[in-house]
């Protein structure tokens, strides 16, 4: 195939005319390929022939090589308006629904980002990055402080260290758009999930399944869920209150810090509070609003707010946001998960005509992995492994037969 003949057949797939539309084609390596080479990390663009019949041959070897399309529309002033990965976000947009409520974090991947209208970067992920990129602790850390920060000012102030640190770094990180990663500037309800540790988590529990066969795996996770629900159902159903626990603990640990603060009254519902060392803050009851930034953004009460509510008699519970109250953290366990019926009764297969085979797939070339790609940033805790040194490059941790750095 030409690069013609490849240009021709995304633009009948897409419906575009060869005046309305330029496009841009390229593919990436997956991690396994990359092993963190900073050049096979980047897109490789498709601009000719030769670079076609490369993408081609990779294609027919290894399947976690899609194709991404950019598409510039000339009516727009050649703004980029679809740059998608066909396969992953198809398949992300079948079980996902992508409502304006819905907020996803990732570790920066692409095909999620341009599948979904709010994608939010993980800041563990981006803490390692920073660390990997610019070997220096404090600049992760300020990073990390500029990320959680609830007011601008303060987000400022820590960004402001950044910059006069490392230049480099601030650019980096002012590349990749503060409403990707600070939840001062970011326009949605993030609450206080900052990373991706639930995904890892479930990475964890599932490690011992990958070794099962297909069905047997599928099974294997369908019961752990089912087990899951059953005992978080039964727990909420047990639970008296209004709050869940763990938001109880949150709202009992601010107002003990509550206490040593001034209120002052302004209006209806509308108070100033002074803390120990004499700063003063607005709180606004009715719309759920303090200047400290820490009530609108996570949805529970400050410890500034929760002395107004002292000072006129209101219920703190009240000021929780209902994504934190008992009836939805019922509402998420409600769904009931059921066996699968035997493979061998009449439900399944009744209507096959055909002999059913195996799904036209390719295995990828090499051993199977046992362990999940570590993330740039990332490394290996340390272990009886750990004191092995390598004949090759001198590296602890690993072996001549495994080594894969550079000399």
């Amino acid at each position: 195939m030409t690069m013609t003949e490849l240009l021709t057949s995304v633009r009948e797939r897409y419906q575009l005319s060869s005046t309305d539309a330029t496009l841009k084609l390229s593919y990436q390596y997956p991690e396994w390929v990359s092993f963190g080479d900073g050049e096979l990390e980047m897109p490789q663009y498709i601009t000719e022939d030769t670079k076609v019949g490369v993408f081609l041959n990779m294609r027919r070897s290894i399947e976690e090589v899609p194709l991404y399309v950019s598409i510039y529309r000339q009516s727009h002033g050649g703004k980029l308006l679809t740059k998608g990965r066909e396969t992953e976000q198809k398949r992300l947009q079948t079980f996902v629904l992508d409502t304006p409520g819905l907020v996803f974090i990732s570790d920066r991947h692409a095909s999620i980002a341009t599948g979904l209208r709010k994608h939010v970067i993980c800041v563990v992920h981006l803490w390692r990055n920073v660390m990997a990129k610019y070997k220096s602790s404090r600049l992760a850390n300020l990073m990390s402080a500029a990320a959680r920060a609830f007011t601008v000012t303060e987000f400022n102030k820590k960004f402001i260290e950044i910059q006069k640190i490392s230049p480099n770094c601030a650019a980096y990180v002012v590349d990749i758009g503060f409403d990707q990663w600070s939840r001062v500037y970011f326009r949605g309800n993030r609450f206080n999930i900052m990373d991706s540790n639930i995904a890892e988590s479930w990475n964890g529990v599932f490690k011992e399944a990958r070794e099962y066969l297909l069905i047997t795996m599928f099974e294997y996770i369908r019961t752990t869920v089912m087990s899951w629900f059953a005992l978080r159902r039964a727990k909420s159903t047990r639970k008296q209150g209004t709050i869940t626990p763990n938001v109880r603990k949150l709202v009992e640990e601010n107002f003990d810090l509550s206490t040593a603060m001034a209120v002052r009254d302004i209006a209806d519902l509308e108070y100033q509070v002074q803390d120990p060392t004499g700063e003063c803050f607005t709180v606004l009851l009715d719309p759920g609003t303090c200047t400290c930034g820490e009530y609108q953004l996570i949805g529970i009460p400050c410890m500034h707010a929760l002395a107004c509510s002292t000072r006129v008699g209101f219920p703190s519970d009240a000021l929780v946001a209902p994504a934190y109250r008992v009836p939805t953290w019922r509402q998420g366990f409600i769904g009931k998960i059921y066996p699968v019926p035997s493979v061998g009764g009449l439900e399944l297969g009744s209507g096959t005509r055909a002999p059913l085979l195996p799904p036209a797939v390719r295995r990828p070339p090499g051993r199977p992995r046992k362990v999940s790609i570590l993330s740039r940033g990332e490394y290996k805790k340390g272990g009886s492994s750990s004191n092995r040194k390598c004949k090759r490059c001198g590296r602890l941790g690993h072996n001549r037969a495994s080594c894969r750095n550079p000399i």
